[in-house]
Parts: C-alpha cells; sequence; structure tokens
C-alpha cells in the first residue's frame, strides 16, 4: 500500500503564518479599520482552514491492490482499479507549465497536484501503474 500526502510542515507553516498575519495586523492597527479587519481575517482563516487540512487530511491519495483512495474536505472516495484511468495532464498558465495527475472513472474525475501529493504527479503515475494489478 502506498499513499501520498503533503509534508506536515507545510500544515505547520501555515497555522504559524495565520498566527504571525494576526499579530502583526493587532501592532500595526490593521485591524481597527473594518475593512483591514475583514481581509486579514478571511487570510487569516484562510490559512487556519488550509493548514490544519495538510495536518488532518492524510494520506491524501492511497492505493492498494483494490483501487485508489482519496481523502478530502468533504470525504473518501474510492476508484476501484476496474476501469480507473490514471493520466498526465499538462497546462500552460502565464507562461508556466502545470502538470497535474488526472483520475477518470466513468463520471468521478480527479485533478490532483504537488500540492496535494506531495511529490510530482509524474512519479506518482509511475507508483499508481506499478500498482495496478495485471
Amino acid at each position: 500500500m502506498d499513499n501520498w500526502s503533503p509534508p506536515r510542515s507545510v500544515g505547520v507553516v501555515m497555522l504559524v503564518a495565520a498566527v504571525a498575519l494576526i499579530i502583526i495586523a493587532t501592532l500595526t492597527d490593521a485591524i481597527a479599520d473594518p475593512v483591514g479587519l475583514v481581509l486579514i481575517g478571511a487570510g487569516a482563516l484562510a490559512l487556519v482552514f488550509l493548514g490544519v487540512s495538510v495536518l488532518v487530511l492524510r494520506p491524501r491519495l492511497q492505493a492498494d491492490g483494490a483501487g485508489v483512495t482519496y481523502r478530502g474536505v468533504f470525504g473518501r472516495r474510492t476508484f476501484p482499479w476496474d476501469g480507473l484511468e490514471v493520466e498526465r495532464t499538462t497546462t500552460r498558465h502565464w507562461g508556466r507549465e502545470s502538470v497535474l495527475l488526472e483520475l477518470t472513472r466513468g463520471d468521478d474525475l480527479l485533478f490532483l497536484g504537488r500540492w496535494e501529493l506531495g511529490e510530482a504527479p509524474t512519479l506518482v503515475i509511475q507508483q499508481l501503474e506499478a500498482l495496478r494489478p495485471a
């Protein structure tokens, strides 16, 4: 059984950044302004949400003989090997190329990048194909 997740240190850094954002906003009176309060609060909440999700939703992707399981904020999705297509999708945006892992089975479609996997999607695809039953 193989699994992939972002490094735990990423979640810790996000939580520390949220606390630092609140401290800096308090020291500079940025939260005295209602607009500043909303923007700083939204930024801090987003950092806390992302940090906690990195620390709690582990492993993000898991593969074994039965298939591939994705763990997300809204629960788990299991893709049995039968009929599962594993592909590499490449996109270009603002001159930068992004590589994504694409899992397709029937009407179910899932895209995962390096952020969710903690590893290059191309390497994950190779490992998934090695795990696929013959």
